[in-house]
């Protein structure tokens, strides 16, 4: 009836609508907290509650973006990630992390970032 195969047809992507009410809450809060900055901007009329909310309406804007994309169809999914690499990632920063604490206990915190590039360099 409406033209669409209902086995084709992909349904609305919820992670998007998900981040898009996270951005949007981030935004009005970054807003209400820049509105709430006495505006002390002198003669420039540009105080320092101007940047926060400057941010706020871009993470608005990003969240209508992300609500569009949510709401767009596509014959093709979302393509599958290969966790390989994804893993590789995790894993190099949680040996960063454990050598950093390794130095930091060692109350030695500059060598801790020359240990963890060798070993980064050895996988």
């Amino acid at each position: 009836m409406t033209g669409f195969d209902r086995a084709t047809e992909r349904r609305p992507d919820g992670a998007a609508f998900i981040i898009a009410a996270i951005l949007a809450a981030l935004g009005a809060l970054l807003i209400w907290q820049g509105r709430a900055i006495p505006d002390k901007g002198g003669y420039a009329g540009i105080g320092s509650g101007e940047a926060p909310l400057f941010v706020g309406l871009c993470l608005w804007a990003l969240a209508l973006a992300h609500v569009w994309k949510g709401l767009r169809h596509g014959a093709t999914g979302v393509p599958r990630q290969n966790p390989v690499p994804i893993l590789f990632i995790i894993g190099g920063l949680a040996l960063h992390r454990r050598r950093l604490r390794q130095a930091q206990l060692r109350h030695q915190p500059a060598c801790g970032h020359w240990l963890c590039a060798g070993d980064l360099r050895r996988l």
